[in-house]
């Protein structure tokens, strides 16, 4: 784990409240924070599936290496980990909602996050994120996914092979239509289902995980440190920012507050800004990178990250790469 001091600079704090519904996909841009908007519950809709937890695939996946350990001072840039596709295809929302991100609890309004949201119309096609084998389909009125059952509602869990040579599992869930069963293999971008508000879910949407156990609902990483970046308006792929903050002791701050601002716009462009939280406590980190932020698809270009803390402005400089991860470690002291 890296640990290195950043300066301090006494300002104003910087707070937002995300917001806690759906989008509207319409008026939704890349770069700007999503608008806050309502939904009323529909009822969920019956699907027939197997629901069968079946045994472990053989790799299908070769290895590729994972280099965390090559950040050996407070901020670097690596090709990362990419080996998922994105669940939804074009014309489809790929963007994930950036109002509950994995790890967020919306400041203690919902309970910490899982995994990531696609905002789409009921009925758009979910795709396999990478070739694999289904071994759920079904509904979690009898087994558990989640804290209770009922949560998902309907859902499908792939077990891939992956390029750390070990088995991880991707789970969609509050699907209208199931269209795979349990025991089949499946390829990368194959329509394994529908999106829908099955479950507890508000609005319809995707909700899309990364576990390395299938039913732990505690087993879980963040979908970004493995998702594809998405092409940018001039066709470069975007870029992600992952890091952790951490206070003297090397532990990690499950509370602080962080804005990524653009710091490179042209005068009088509108404001790029995006708003997190570190992950709420108990929340896994993937145990390469220590990770306790992440955020996807940002425009490459230089970017200032702040964070307020014991009243204290806390800031940082960093560059994203198109295509690249930025790993970013900021430690704060008493």
């Amino acid at each position: 784990m890296m640990r290195h001091s950043a300066g301090w600079v006494t300002l104003g704090l910087l707070m937002v409240l995300a917001a806690c519904s759906p989008v509207d996909i319409a008026t939704r841009a890349a770069a700007s924070p999503s608008p806050i908007s309502t939904n009323t519950p529909i009822p969920q809709p019956t699907v027939t599936a197997t629901a069968t937890v079946t045994a472990t695939i053989e790799p299908t996946l070769q290895p590729m290496p994972l280099n965390p350990s090559d950040c050996r001072v407070d901020s670097c840039t690596l090709d990362g980990d990419f080996w998922l596709q994105r669940p939804v295809d074009p014309p489809a929302e790929q963007h994930a909602d950036n109002s509950y991100l994995y790890g967020s609890s919306q400041n203690g309004k919902r309970i910490p996050h899982s995994g990531v949201e696609f905002y789409n119309a009921t009925g758009t096609p979910v795709l396999a994120a990478a070739d694999g084998r289904v071994v759920y389909a079904g509904n979690d009125a009898s087994t558990a996914f989640a804290p209770w059952t009922n949560f998902y509602g309907n859902l499908v869990v792939l077990e891939h092979a992956t390029p750390r040579g070990e088995p991880f599992y991707t789970l969609y869930a509050h699907l209208s239509e199931i269209d795979v069963q349990s025991g089949t293999s499946v390829q990368a971008g194959q329509v394994i289902a529908k999106v829908g508000m099955s479950g507890s879910a508000i609005g319809s949407h995707l909700h899309f995980e990364v576990r390395t156990t299938p039913t732990d609902y505690t087993a879980t990483r963040n979908p970004f440190l493995f998702l594809t970046p998405l092409a940018g308006t001039d066709g470069a792929r975007l870029a992600v920012l992952a890091g952790q903050i951490i206070d003297q002791n090397g532990q990690l701050l499950p509370t602080a507050q962080l804005v990524a601002e653009r710091a490179d716009l042209p005068e009088n462009s509108a404001p790029q800004r995006y708003y997190l939280e570190t992950y709420t406590a108990g929340v896994s980190s993937d145990p390469a990178w220590q990770e306790n932020f992440v955020l996807g698809d940002l425009e490459p270009g230089r970017y200032r990250i702040s964070f307020v803390y014991d009243g204290r402005l806390i800031e940082r400089f960093v560059t994203l790469s198109a295509g690249q991860l930025t790993y970013l470690s900021l430690q704060v002291e008493n």
